[in-house]
């Protein structure tokens, strides 16, 4: 029980009270060792192991604390290769762990290593015990505007991290978001994460009360599915409750493919809109699209028109809420730790760079970049094409306005005489 004190404790040495740089003074400790880490390699005889904090059907995390640096906090996901390789999550599994070695935000919970022995996998991470946004939303009942534009602030510059190197989330929720000691936002299990290098992909997965329309309907979809997520997300903060609640799930699908939405009289002008912008049913019109980025994006809706980015992102806002613990271990149920790895270590290819930090960060903003430059060129060039065609309009209206004008009707002179036999004679 000692480690499990002193790692905890560790994290709450600097009291209670808000400290707008707090979050900031524990990202670059944890740069600082990273780059000691760099040095030499990790394994499980680094770790002092405390108790089991949580549970899966292939995984479990364990409070841990480093040997060498003590006031690091840290949890340990152990993740069961057999167990992995029968549920046929090994593909999930590694996606996640190149997804958490590629992102850099301080609104994600942070990896120290990724290691391996015969019969497990082991993910090394900082350890947040401020228990989950979720928890918060239902002690609270609901939050206030204020509070709401500061937690989706930071969640919202979270994807937009994401979305930067073609990632998309897939699960975003308030039991995915953690509370850090100071009170800012992590967002954690990036289990459904994946790099869409590719541009688009069809799997149906996420939580049901959450999921864009596009997931339900099996069409295939990209980064806008996160946004519908956070629409939904929003709010659930705002008003207490889904937009789309019912106890029977087939009915939840049913609603969020109506997407009427009703919205609280507490809402304002500003949130109602955001609101109702994100969870637009159809992915190129919802607020975040690319297709409508020149006039309407997330940053620059009216709802955050208070907030200052710089501040949001560095992490120097004041949180609305600080978690008051009486005891370190408040937030963390106690879980039975009786797990027996034996037999024969399973063989799975996958696994082989298990060790290695697969970044792909540079590569997915690199074609990010250049898909929104085709996106871009492609624009430019359908509105050189409307222009000419205006052109050629307007040349054409002008090129018949004036032959109207030079038409005129040729009238020869007529001379009569009078002749004999008849009354008159035409010449």
């Amino acid at each position: 029980m000692d480690v499990i004190r002193r790692s905890v404790n560790s994290v709450l040495s600097t009291g209670r009270k808000a400290d707008a740089s707090s979050l900031g003074t524990c990202n670059k400790a944890w740069d600082e060792f990273l780059v000691k880490r760099d040095q030499k390699g990790i394994s499980l005889e680094d770790f002092e192991l405390g108790r089991s904090i949580g549970k899966g059907r292939f995984a479990t995390v364990k409070i841990a604390e480093l040997k060498e640096q003590r006031d690091l906090p840290i949890c340990l996901k152990v993740l069961r290769k057999t167990a992995v390789i029968e549920l046929e999550q090994a593909e999930h599994v590694v996606n996640e762990k190149n997804v958490l070695t590629s992102v850099s935000s301080p609104f994600m919970i942070r990896v120290l290593d990724t290691f391996q022995d015969t019969h497990r996998l082991y993910i090394a991470m900082e350890l947040v015990i401020g228990g989950e946004l979720f928890t918060l939303l239902r002690a609270k009942k609901k939050f206030e505007e204020h509070a709401s534009r500061f937690f989706a602030a930071e969640m919202a510059s979270a994807l937009l991290h994401l979305h930067s190197m073609l990632v998309v989330f897939r699960d975003l929720k308030p039991e995915n978001i953690l509370v850090h000691k100071s009170g800012h936002l992590k967002l954690t299990d990036f289990g459904f994460a994946k790099y869409l290098k590719a541009g688009k992909t069809a799997t149906i997965c996420g939580t049901t009360e959450y999921m864009a329309p596009e997931i339900i309907n099996r069409q295939p979809y990209g980064l806008m599915v996160d946004w519908w997520s956070f629409g939904v997300l929003v709010y659930e903060m705002l008003a207490g409750r889904s937009p789309f609640n019912d106890a029977d799930e087939n009915q939840v699908l049913s609603l969020v493919l109506a997407g009427r939405v009703s919205y609280p009289v507490n809402f304002s002008k500003e949130s109602k809109d955001f609101v109702a912008r994100l969870l637009t049913k159809s992915p190129t019109r919802r607020l975040g699209a690319p297709e409508i980025a020149d006039s309407w994006t997330i940053k620059g809706h009216a709802f955050f028109k208070p907030l200052n980015w710089t501040d949001v992102e560095s992490g120097n806002l004041t949180p609305p809420f600080v978690p008051q613990l009486t005891n370190p271990m408040d937030n963390f149920t106690q879980i039975e730790d009786s797990e027996q790895v034996t037999g024969e270590p399973p063989s799975c290819e996958a696994f082989g760079n298990w060790d290695q930090c697969v970044d792909f960060s540079a590569e997915g903003k690199a074609l990010a970049a250049e898909l929104e430059q085709k996106r871009r060129d492609a624009k430019e060039e359908e509105a050189r094409k409307l222009q000419e065609e205006d052109e050629a309009r307007r040349k054409r209206m002008e090129g018949e306005e004036t032959t109207a004008k030079e038409v005129d009707v040729d009238v020869t002179p007529v001379t009569v005489k009078p002749s004999k036999g008849s009354c008159c004679e035409v010449q």
